[in-house]
């Protein structure tokens, strides 16, 4: 099967993402295929959305969001949500087939449950550490497809963070000779792509930026019973507390240092607990801590694109993707910081945002199958954003294979190992 695949130089790819949010699966299968002078070719099929039952949200977000995690419950966990995403897998995959849509194989991310940007010494090595459930032999097992997963580890293995790990990916599909462009990814964390006009990938410039939704879910989860504020209906419905703005923004007041990459590790329950205790001190609504925690996650996003912006006469789009573009006061608050650059949602350049990086995962999916480089921009190794550097760093091939097991006849029957 794998020969098969390596030989093809068009792959329909599902790609299969389930981000900091943790509130279920982006499914998107991808037509990709090179041209002769290597080029990427992009085409995004067909796409769903299949959101958690409160009971496995309720239980990836414990697992994600506790201190000490035991071992048999991690490994239990690993391997129940891979047989839950191998039943999303194959039943989109029936509902493409009965569109007559081929596919041929699964890139599949996991879901973070820990990353450890900051390199500390275990067994007498300095290293760091990121890790995603979703055991990929059981959605092998599932659908009977190939799954390429295990994308940040490559990364780790030669000093990175493992994330931003969709960079050569974004840049395949959004580089352009005649203008820069910067994409800015607002999940549970907020994300950055800056490409410049005509330039090479390794001098892309991506890194996290500070909290996406995060903060706001779990602030409406604790004030208003609610999963999210639907629209940013409640925040637009509160004032801004600057004070509370300042203390959130001073350095030290989320737990950890500041990285290039973060996760729900730095921005957790009890950095909640303890904005609430403040916002209690000074008599804030529960409406005006929506909106503080907006312009918090607003005031990081526009910092980062008035930087670049102002190094780059070519850059004169942002553009939008991920869940955070439902909450339609955090747009208008970006929108509002950055009056000299329009901003767009990242479907003006024929993606959905919901989907952008489902199909970035089939791009590294496509891209691991045949042996291609992932190159990894220095800015995401070392070099902040706005800086240049000469640095060419490549991570050999991002993901890890897991074949469909099969039983096979040895006078008994036993699984392939």
């Amino acid at each position: 099967m794998l020969s098969r695949l390596f030989a093809r130089n068009s792959l329909n790819v599902l790609g299969i993402n389930s981000g900091t949010s943790i509130d279920g699966l982006d499914l998107a299968l991808v037509k990709v295929s090179r041209t002769k002078s290597g080029e990427l070719r992009v085409k995004p099929l067909l796409k769903r959305a299949a959101h958690y039952p409160a009971s496995v949200r309720k239980a990836l977000l414990h697992l994600a969001d506790s201190a000490k995690v035991a071992p048999e419950e991690l490994a239990l966990l690993d391997e129940a949500l891979g047989d839950l995403i191998g039943e999303a897998a194959r039943s989109f995959i029936a509902s493409a087939k009965r569109k007559d849509l081929r596919t041929e194989t699964i890139a599949s991310h996991g879901q973070t449950i820990r990353h450890h940007p900051l390199k500390v010494s275990r067994l007498g090595r300095n290293i760091c550490a990121t890790l995603q459930i979703g055991a990929p032999e059981r959605i092998a097992s599932q659908t009977g497809l190939p799954v390429v997963s295990n994308f940040r580890q490559a990364d780790t293995a030669l000093g990175g963070e493992g994330a931003p790990i969709t960079t050569s990916a974004v840049y395949h599909v959004l580089h352009s000779s005649r203008k820069s462009r910067l994409v800015i990814n607002i999940g549970g964390i907020a994300n950055i792509f800056y490409i410049k006009k005509g330039g090479p990938l390794s001098l892309m410039e991506a890194r996290d930026v500070g909290p996406g939704n995060v903060l706001l879910d779990l602030a409406a989860q604790e004030l208003f019973s609610a999963d999210y504020d639907r629209g940013g209906k409640l925040a637009a419905s509160g004032a801004v507390s600057l004070r509370l703005l300042s203390l959130m923004s001073g350095g030290g007041f989320f737990k950890g240092a500041e990285t290039r990459s973060t996760g729900r590790e730095r921005y957790t329950p009890a950095s909640l607990r303890k904005i609430l205790k403040l916002a209690r001190d000074l008599e804030l609504s529960a409406e005006d801590i929506l909106a503080s925690l907006v312009e918090l996650s607003a005031s990081k996003i526009i910092s980062a694109a008035e930087r670049i912006a102002g190094g780059d006469k070519h850059l004169k789009e942002v553009y939008l993707s991920g869940g955070g573009l439902k909450n339609r006061q955090l747009v208008r608050r970006i929108r509002a910081g950055l009056p000299s650059l329009k901003v767009y949602s990242i479907k003006k350049l024929g993606y959905h945002p919901d989907f952008f990086e489902s199909v970035c995962y089939a791009i590294l999916g496509y891209c691991c199958l045949h042996g291609l480089e992932a190159i990894q921009p220095a800015s995401s190794r070392g070099a902040g954003i706005g800086q240049k550097s000469n640095i060419r760093v490549s991570a050999p091939i991002l993901g890890r294979i897991s074949q469909p097991p099969k039983l096979i006849h040895h006078g008994t029957l036993a699984r392939n190992r």
